[in-house]
C-alpha cells in the first residue's frame, strides 16, 4: 500500500515557492514528510543531490533518513515504467553517496576540512564528543585549581574562600559553559556585569530614604489616627527606638555590618497582627529589607568579578591549548569556527548560498542561536539577514523542545516561525497516526489547558490533533494510580517504594490477566485487541536517580525488565568487581577496594576467613601476603589466596605492555571469575555486561592514551558524571519491561505508557549553582554572608532565578507532553498526592498538580474508580488507588503447581561469595534485617550485637559447647545440604561427594572414611525420604501449590525482613510451611527446642499470611537426626499480635543502634546470661557475670 499523504503534508511535500515552517505534532508523520519532499525536489528537477543541504539533530536520525532515502530511490528505480525514468533514479543512487545528509556539527566539520586554510585548522582534526570535551574540560579545571593553591593564585584563593573548596569547581565549570554559549567574551561580561551592579550604591541610599519616609509616616499616623491599643503600642515603642535606629541604618555600607539587625528590630516591633491602616508600610519595611540585602550582596560580588572572569580566561586559554595538543574540536568549535569563515569570507559565503537550493532542518525546536545564525548565512549572507524566498525549509514542533540543558533554546524556533509565516507559509500537522483516539482526546483536553496559559514568554500555544486510528473498543486508554501522601505519612511507608510495588503489581496484573490493552493491525487491516505483554511496556522517568527502587520491585514480582541507558551499568555487582580488581591491579595498597574483592568470588573469602585476616591490626594488602602464617584461616582459604596473588602479580607485570582490554580479559579468565558466573542465574546479562566494560576499555585505546590508571580515571569520571550507560543487551530481552528517562524516548512510541513518579517536585531551588552566567542578565552570585555563613542572592542572580524558573516550567510542560504522546494504546500516570491547594498552573509543584487543577481534584479522597471528563462527561479515565496488599509481596500463582528453587544457583556459587551484612542495613528509608538475626536478638541482644554489628564469625572455639558437641559441627550442615538436593537413595554417595568439595570439607577424604560417612548418613536420608513420600501424598490431596526456597520480604512500619522458607504448601483457604532442623536433639527436648524457633515460625506466618492472603498457616519443624516434628498453627486472630511483637522487637534494635551512636553501642546490648547459648562468651568483657551460671551449667551437664 503505498503512501497516502493528508492535505497537510501533501501541501507541506509540494510547496517549492516559498519558505515553509512545518509545526509538526506528536506522531504526525513528519519524517515522512522529509523523505518524500525530498524525493520530491529531485523527481520534479528541482533540485539535484548535492544542491539539497539536510540537517538533522543526531547521527542516527540522519542514517536513518538517508537509508528510507536510498530505499524509496531502489524501489523508483525497480518501478520505473520507461527507460528513461529508470536511468534517472539508478543516477540518483549513486548520487546519494555525495548527498548532504547531516548534523549540524558534522556539516560544519565538512566545511572547515574543505577550507583549511580560511578556517585556520589542520583538515585532519578530530572531533571531541561531548563525553570526550567533558572530560577534557574536567581535567583542565582540575590542573588550574591545583597548580593555583600550590602558588597561592590570589584570585583562585578568594573564589575558593567565597564559594568552598569543594564546590567551586563545579560553579566555575558551569559558568565557562553558560559563558561560550553565549559568544560573549569574558571582558564584554565582565563589564555588563560590573555595569549593571554599580547602580547599587545608588539603590541603597534610595531605599534608606523610602525606610525613613516610611517610618516618619508610620509616626505621624501614631498622632493624628485613632488605634488599637495593641497598634499603638508597637508605634510607640518605635518612636521609643527610632532616634537609635537611623545612624544605624546611614551607616550601613556592607553585608559584614552588624547594624543590618536594625531590619530585625523594626520587623520585631511590628509583627502580629495591626491595623489596617499600617499593614502596607509594614509590608514594604519586610520587602525592603531584602532587598537591602540584595544589593548588599551586590557591593560585595563587585570585588568578586573580577577574580572569576581572570579564573575564567585562564580556563579558556589552558582548555584551548589542550584541543590543540590534541589537534581536537568540539562541537561549539565546530560551529563557531564555521559562522567566523563564512563571516570573514564572503566568496565561500556566496558559493554556498548558490550550491543549496533547498536547506532543511528537522528538530528545528532544539536550534540555538549559533545555529540559527548559521542558517541566516546560508540563506542571506549574514547572521541577521531576514528570511526571504523560497530555500528554507524547517521542520520541528515546540512543545517537544526539551534539551535546554544541551543549549537548545525554544525562542528561536518561535522567532523564526513567526518571520517565516509573514513571508512563507506555515503548515500545521494535526493528524496524529500513533495514538488512539481516546488518548488523543486526553491529551488536548489536558494540554490545551496548560500551555499558552500564562504570560510565560517560554510558554507555547497548543493546537489540537486529531486521530488517525479508529480502533476504541474499551472504555478506558488512560489510568491514574494515585497513592494517598498523607496515608503513607501515617503508616510511615517510603512513598516512592510504595509506589514502585503498586506499580509492579499492576504490571503482573496487566499480564497474567491478559488485559486487552494493544491493537494490532489483523490480515483484513483492522485494529484488533490482543493480550499486552512485558515487552510492550515502557516506565519512563523524568530521571533515572530512583530507578533502583523500581528495579527491586520488579525483582520482587519476577517481572523481565531492562534499563535502557541508565545507571545500573556502573552498579552491577560485576562490574564493581571488576573495577575494584583493576585499582588494586594498578595500586595494591587500595583497602577498600581489598575488601570488596576479599568479598567478591574473585576470592570469596568466608566471614570467619575475613575476621582473622582484619585482626592483625594492619593493612589488608600487607597481611594478604602472609596469609601462609595466619593460623585461624583454612588451608583451601591460603591456597585460594595464593593462587589471586600469583595472577596479580602476574597482571601487574603486564599492565604497561599490554592493551587494558587483552589485560582485562586474561584477569577474567585466570581468576576463574567468568566460570563462577555461569552459575548465576543472570549468566548471560553478566557475561554481557562484562564484555561491554572490555569494549569500553577497547574504545578508550582506540580514543585516548592506554594506561591502565588513565582508564580507572575515566571510569571514575563516567561514574562521578552518572553516565547513561545502560546494562547489556542480550538475546530474548524483546519481552521485558522497558525503564528509560523521557529525553531517551524521543521519537519513539510504546504501546503502553507508564509515567511514574508524577508526584517529583518541577523546580528544586537547592540545584541552583552560586554562580550562573546569562546572557541577557549577565553574572549571578550568591555571596556569602558574613554574620550567619548563609548565602544571599545578588540582584542579577535573583532575577536570572526568576527567569530560569519560568523557562524551567515551561521546559517541564513539555516534557510531560513527549512523555504522553509516546502512548499507542495505553497510559498509566502514577504517583502520591497530598493536600493540594488551589493554585494557577504554573504555581503548581508537580505534574499530579497540573492534573489535579484541569480534572478538578485535590486529593485521592472521593475520587471513585471512574474519572468523567470533557463537555458532556463523555470521557473516561480508569483510577486505581493502592492495593491493600503488603508492599513486599511476590504474587504467587497457585495454578503453577511446581517446585521453584530460587537459589538453586548457590550450589555452585556460595562457597565462592559468602556476604555478611551488617544488620540491620539502612536502605531506601527501610531497616532490613534477617530472621536469624531477630532470633538472635531475642535470645540476647549482646549476642545481636557481637554477630550482626561487629560481624564475629559464630563458631568460634567455646570451651562450653565442646563439653556438648558429640559429633562435628559441620555434621548438621552437611545433612542439611544433602536434604535439599536428593531425590532418591541412589544419589547419595555422588550427592556426598559433591557437599564434600563444595562445603570444603576435607576430613572424609580416604575411601574408607568415605564408606563409613555413607552408612552413618544414609539411614537419616531413608528418614527423610519416607517423610518426603508422606508430604507428597498431602499435597496431592490437600494442597495446590509446593514451593521450595521460597525468599520473601516482609515490610512492618520503618523495617523490611528479609527470609527464606525452606518449603511452603498452598491452596486459597491454608498454608503449611515446613523447617529443615539439623540440631541433634531428643523427643523429651523437643518441645522446648520447638519453642525456641517460635519467632522464626511466627514471622514465616505473618509472611505467608501477608504474601498469599491466607488465614490458616501451619508450621513444622522437621528435626532431621531424631525424625521428629514439632508444630504450631496460627489463626486468623493471632497474626496482629505477632506484628506488634516484631514490630516491637525491630523498634528497639533500631533505637538501641541511634542511641549508641551517641551513648556508646555496646551498653545498648544488654547481655542475656545464657553463658551455655552463646558463642560470644569467652571473648565477651561481660563474662565475668555469667561465670556463676556456666559453673551451675557444667555442673548439671
Amino acid at each position: 500500500m503505498g503512501f497516502e499523504p493528508t492535505r497537510a503534508q501533501k501541501e507541506a511535500i509540494i510547496t517549492t515557492d516559498q519558505s515553509i515552517i512545518l509545526n509538526a505534532g506528536a506522531g504526525s508523520g513528519k519524517t515522512r514528510v522529509l523523505v518524500e519532499r525530498y524525493l520530491y525536489l529531485i523527481s520534479q528537477r528541482l533540485a539535484k543531490v548535492d544542491e539539497i543541504l539536510a540537517i538533522t539533530f543526531t547521527n542516527k536520525a540522519a542514517g536513518e533518513m538517508k537509508e528510507r532515502i536510498v530505499k524509496e530511490v531502489f524501489n523508483r528505480a525497480l518501478n520505473a515504467q520507461s527507460p528513461k525514468d529508470k536511468e534517472f533514479w539508478r543516477n540518483v543512487k549513486e548520487d546519494l553517496n555525495q548527498a548532504w545528509i547531516s548534523t549540524f556539527h558534522g556539516f560544519c566539520a565538512q566545511i572547515l576540512r574543505e577550507n583549511p586554510i580560511q578556517a585556520g585548522v589542520d583538515p585532519f582534526f578530530q572531533i571531541l564528543d561531548e563525553f570526550q570535551s567533558d572530560e577534557l574540560l574536567d581535567e583542565t579545571i582540575e590542573e588550574i585549581f591545583l597548580e593555583g593553591l600550590e602558588r597561592d593564585c590570589p584570585h583562585l584563593v578568594t573564589l575558593v574562600r567565597e564559594f568552598g573548596i569543594y564546590a567551586i569547581n563545579g560553579l566555575l565549570k558551569n559558568a565557562y559553559i553558560n559563558s561560550r554559549r553565549s559568544q560573549l567574551t569574558l571582558d564584554d561580561i565582565s563589564a555588563m556585569t560590573l555595569n549593571k551592579l554599580s547602580a547599587s550604591a545608588e539603590k541603597l541610599e534610595e531605599l534608606k530614604c523610602e525606610i525613613f519616609e516610611l517610618v516618619e509616616d508610620l509616626l505621624k499616623i501614631n498622632q493624628t489616627q485613632k488605634l488599637s491599643s495593641a497598634t499603638k503600642a508597637k508605634l510607640d515603642e518605635l518612636k521609643r527606638v527610632w532616634p537609635e535606629l537611623v545612624p544605624k541604618i546611614q551607616k550601613l555600607k556592607s553585608l559584614a555590618d552588624p547594624e543590618r539587625k536594625v531590619f530585625l528590630k523594626l520587623n520585631e516591633i511590628l509583627k502580629g497582627k495591626v491595623a489596617k491602616v499600617i499593614t502596607e508600610h509594614k509590608n514594604r519595611i519586610k520587602s525592603i529589607e531584602e532587598e537591602f540585602n540584595l544589593y548588599l550582596a551586590d557591593l560585595k560580588a563587585k570585588k568578586l568579578i573580577q577574580p572569576l572572569v581572570e579564573i575564567l580566561k585562564l580556563i579558556d586559554e589552558k582548555y584551548s591549548e589542550k584541543k590543540e595538543n590534541l589537534n581536537g574540536l568540539d562541537f561549539f568549535d565546530l560551529q563557531k569556527l564555521t559562522i567566523d569563515v563564512l563571516k570573514n569570507n564572503r566568496d565561500l559565503c556566496k558559493q554556498l548560498q548558490n550550491k543549496y537550493k533547498f536547506i532543511m532542518v528537522d528538530e528545528f525546536q532544539d536550534t540555538n542561536l549559533i545555529q540559527e545564525q548559521l542558517i541566516r548565512l546560508l540563506i542571506g549572507g549574514s547572521v541577521d539577514a531576514a528570511i526571504e524566498g523560497n530555500k528554507l525549509f524547517i521542520v520541528g514542533d515546540p512543545k517537544q523542545s526539551i534539551y535546554r540543558f544541551r543549549g537548545a533554546d525554544v525562542t528561536v524556533f518561535k522567532k523564526l516561525s513567526t518571520e517565516i509565516s509573514q513571508v512563507g507559509r506555515k503548515i500545521f500537522l494535526d493528524k496524529n497516526f500513533r495514538s488512539r483516539k481516546k488518548i488523543i482526546d486526553f491529551v488536548n483536553h489536558f494540554f490545551a489547558k496548560i500551555f499558552g496559559t500564562s504570560d510565560n514568554p517560554y510558554d507555547m500555544e497548543y493546537k489540537p490533533s486529531s486521530a488517525f486510528r479508529v480502533c476504541d473498543q474499551s472504555d478506558f486508554c488512560v489510568e491514574f494510580m494515585i497513592l494517598d501522601k498523607e496515608e503513607l505519612k501515617e503508616e510511615e511507608i517510603n512513598i516512592r517504594e510504595e509506589e514502585a510495588d503498586q506499580l509492579a503489581q499492576r504490571i503482573q496484573e496487566m499480564v497474567q490477566q491478559k488485559e486487552k490493552l494493544v491493537y494490532e493491525m489483523g490480515p483484513d487491516g483492522v485494529e484488533e485487541a490482543r493480550s499486552v505483554r512485558y515487552g510492550d511496556i515502557c516506565l519512563l522517568f523524568q530521571a533515572l536517580t530512583d530507578v533502583q527502587v523500581y528495579e527491586e520491585a520488579f525483582q520482587r514480582y519476577r517481572i523481565p525488565y531492562t534499563v535502557v541507558n541508565g545507571r545500573g551499568f556502573f552498579e552491577r555487582q560485576e562490574i564493581r568487581d571488576l573495577i575494584n580488581l583493576l585499582k588494586v591491579v594498578d595500586n595494591q595498597y587500595r583497602e577498600i577496594e581489598w575488601v570488596g574483592i576479599l568479598r567478591s568470588p574473585f576470592l570469596g573469602l568466608s566471614d570467619e576467613d575475613l575476621f582473622w585476616l582484619s585482626d592483625k591490626g594492619v593493612e589488608i594488602s600487607k597481611v594478604i601476603e602472609k596469609a601462609e602464617e595466619i593460623k585461624g584461616l583454612s588451608q583451601v582459604s591460603v591456597e585460594r589466596i595464593k593462587k589471586f596473588l600469583q595472577v596479580l602479580k602476574e597482571a601487574r607485570q603486564k599492565r604497561e605492555r599490554v592493551e587494558i582490554s587483552a589485560l582485562i580479559t586474561e584477569l577474567l579468565e585466570e581468576t576463574g571469575y567468568l566460570q563462577l558466573m555461569m552459575a548465576h542465574p543472570q549468566a548471560e546479562l553478566i557475561r554481557a555486561n562484562l564484555d561491554k566494560f572490555i569494549s569500553m576499555a577497547r574504545q578508550y585505546e582506540h580514543n585516548l592514551l592506554s594506561s591502565l590508571a588513565g582508564f580507572i580515571k575515566y571510569i571514575e569520571r563516567l561514574e562521578e558524571k552518572e553516565a547513561r550507560e545502560g546494562m547489556a543487551q542480550i538475546s530474548g530481552q524483546n519481552d521485558t519491561v522497558k525503564l528509560m528517562t523521557i529525553h531517551q524516548s524521543k521519537g519513539l512510541e510504546f504501546p503502553v505508557v507508564i509515567l511514574p513518579d508524577a508526584q517529583r517536585q518541577l523546580i528544586n531551588a537547592t540545584n541552583f549553582p552560586a554562580v550562573f552566567f546569562d546572557a541577557k542578565l549577565g553574572l549571578g552570585l550568591r555571596v556569602k554572608d558574613p554574620l550567619n555563613g548563609n548565602r544571599i542572592s545578588t540582584s542579577i542572580h535573583a532575577d536570572i532565578w526568576e527567569e530560569e524558573k519560568r523557562r524551567e516550567i515551561a521546559e517541564k510542560k513539555r516534557l510531560f507532553y513527549v512523555a504522553v504522546t509516546r502512548a499507542r494504546d495505553y497510559l498509566l500516570i502514577s504517583g502520591s498526592v497530598g493536600k493540594v491547594k488551589e493554585k494557577e498552573i504554573d504555581e503548581g509543584n508537580n505534574w499530579f498538580d497540573w492534573l489535579g487543577h484541569v480534572f478538578q481534584f485535590a486529593n485521592s479522597n472521593g475520587l471513585s474508580k471512574t474519572l468523567r471528563y470533557g463537555p458532556d462527561g463523555s470521557h473516561l479515565i480508569r483510577i486505581r488507588h493502592r492495593q491493600t496488599k503488603d508492599v513486599s509481596k511476590e504474587l504467587i500463582n497457585p495454578s503453577h503447581k511446581k517446585v521453584i528453587d530460587l537459589e538453586k544457583w548457590r550450589e555452585v556459587y556460595k562457597d565462592f561469595l559468602r556476604i555478611s551484612v551488617v544488620e540491620p542495613r539502612e536502605k531506601k528509608g527501610y531497616y532490613t534485617f534477617s530472621v536469624t538475626a531477630l532470633m538472635a536478638y531475642e535470645k540476647c541482644p549482646r549476642w545481636y550485637y557481637h554477630r550482626y554489628l561487629q560481624r564475629m564469625p559464630s563458631n568460634i572455639k567455646n570451651p562450653l559447647q565442646s563439653l556438648r558437641l558429640k559429633e562435628p559441627a559441620e555434621w548438621g550442615t552437611l545433612i542439611h545440604f544433602l536434604c535439599e538436593r536428593i531425590k532418591n537413595i541412589e544419589q547419595l554417595p555422588d550427592l556426598l561427594k559433591s557437599g564434600i568439595r563444595q562445603l570444603g570439607f576435607t576430613k572424609f577424604s580416604t575411601p574408607i572414611d568415605f564408606d563409613h560417612l555413607v552408612k552413618e548418613v544414609k539411614p537419616y536420608i531413608e528418614r527423610f525420604l519416607a517423610r518426603e513420600i508422606e508430604i507428597k501424598n498431602e499435597i496431592d490431596f490437600n494442597y495446590d501449590s509446593d514451593y521450595r526456597e521460597y525468599s520473601f520480604n516482609l515490610v512492618l512500619a520503618n523495617s523490611l525482613i528479609r527470609g527464606t522458607i525452606d518449603r511452603m504448601l498452598l491452596t486459597h483457604e491454608q498454608a503449611l510451611v515446613i523447617d529443615y532442623k539439623t540440631n541433634q536433639i531428643s523427643a523429651v527436648d523437643l518441645e522446648e527446642i520447638g519453642q525456641n524457633y517460635r519467632l522464626q515460625m511466627e514471622i514465616y506466618a505473618l509472611a505467608v499470611h501477608r504474601l498469599a492472603e491466607i488465614d490458616h498457616v501451619k508450621c513444622k519443624l522437621y528435626f532431621l537426626i531424631p525424625d521428629l516434628f514439632w508444630e504450631i498453627e496460627f489463626g486468623p486472630q493471632e497474626f496482629k499480635k505477632i506484628q506488634r511483637k516484631i514490630t516491637n522487637l525491630t523498634n528497639a534494635i533500631i533505637k538501641a543502634i541511634q542511641n549508641g551512636v551517641i551513648e556508646g553501642m555496646i551498653n545498648q546490648f544488654p547481655c542475656a546470661f545464657k553463658p551455655d547459648k552463646c558463642p560470644y562468651y569467652h571473648i565477651c568483657s561481660y563474662n565475668s557475670l555469667c561465670n556463676k551460671l556456666m559453673d551451675n551449667e557444667i555442673e548439671r551437664i
